[in-house]
């Protein structure tokens, strides 16, 4: 492929990947009343900086160029060397997800758990604990007044 026709090339999937980002950012302003901004980050204590999706629209797009440029370079490849390099990408990509969402969950369940199972239920022992010793005294005070001559004759059958 010529030069000129690689930066055509590149050029038309930037533009089309622009285009596209454009309008579901455009089409997501107008149902949504605003763009979402990424996570704040905090540059100095008195400035945080804050980056709105729309600079999707122009970082996807040169990415985009970026490996269209390199993937459809003049010199020869070796099929074995872009076939390593795909498994090479795919395994980075899966291993990542796996980690990451290992992590994630993992995190999530340990911490679910602990706080559901552990926390909650010292929460119910002490609670439960205070409802026994409640109602026992309530019991208590009540045994204490019956007459228990007579249930004691009672149990006899005196």
């Amino acid at each position: 492929m010529k030069t000129s026709e690689r930066i055509q090339v590149a050029l038309r999937f930037s533009l089309l990947s622009a285009e596209i980002i454009a309008l579901f950012w455009l089409i997501w302003y107008l149902v949504a009343g605003q763009v979402p901004i990424t996570a704040p980050i905090k540059i100095t204590p008195t400035y945080t900086l804050r980056l709105s999706r729309w600079w999707d629209v122009l970082i996807v797009p040169i990415c985009l160029f970026l490996l269209v440029w390199i993937f459809s370079s003049k010199r020869k490849r070796n099929e074995k060397w872009v076939n390593n390099f795909f498994s090479f990408l795919a395994t980075t990509l899966i291993l990542f997800l796996f980690i990451i969402l290992s992590l994630a969950l993992g995190n999530g369940l340990f911490f679910g758990l602990f706080i559901g199972l552990i926390l909650c239920h010292l929460l119910g022992l002490f609670t439960g604990f205070w409802i026994i010793m409640i109602s026992s005294l309530v019991l208590f005070f009540e045994f204490c007044s019956i007459n228990w001559r007579n249930f004691y004759n009672w149990l006899l059958a005196k």
